[in-house]
């Protein structure tokens, strides 16, 4: 935030349709091609990626637990 450069970015799969949701750990994105993934948000490292059964035409949504333990 203080340069205003890029700290990474990522190609993948398809296009993105929608803006990505943001946590303390992650960013979450989905794709046309049915993929929703997680990327590490300080490193862009995949944490994980899932097919899902049609486009991701929607921002994805976080909830909160209050009584979590993640």
């Amino acid at each position: 935030a203080l340069t205003g450069k890029p700290q990474w970015e990522k190609t993948v799969s398809a296009s993105i349709l929608c803006r990505p949701a943001v946590d303390r750990q992650n960013v979450y994105i989905g794709t046309r091609d049915h993929e929703f993934f997680a990327f590490n948000r300080r490193n862009g490292k995949q944490v994980w990626t899932t097919k899902m059964g049609s486009a991701l035409m929607a921002s994805p949504a976080i909830g909160f637990a209050p009584n979590s333990t993640a």
